[in-house]
């Protein structure tokens, strides 16, 4: 599964659809973040996972994290690019 996150207060402010994530030993996954005004949308492997409108912020970070809730997790990422 996958979460958008108020990294001020760690809510979670929508789902996304999980289920184009591969998982296992050895998958990989191409995460693809574009913002645009107040529209965030997330693709996961080419497939639109999420969409959302937030107009709170004007500027701020980008995190990716992963958490294993319960299971043992290794994430490597790679590649990262940011265009203005």
């Amino acid at each position: 599964s996958c979460n958008f996150y108020n990294l001020t207060d760690y809510s979670s402010n929508v789902d996304c659809d999980g289920s184009a994530i591969s998982q296992g030993l050895n998958e990989s996954n191409l995460i693809d973040i574009t913002a645009y005004g107040d529209n965030i949308t997330i693709y996961v492997n080419t497939k639109e996972t999420m969409s959302i409108q937030d107009n709170s912020y004007t500027k701020g970070v980008i995190a990716l994290i992963a958490e294993d809730n319960g299971d043992s997790t290794e994430v490597i990422y790679s590649n990262a690019k940011i265009w203005t």
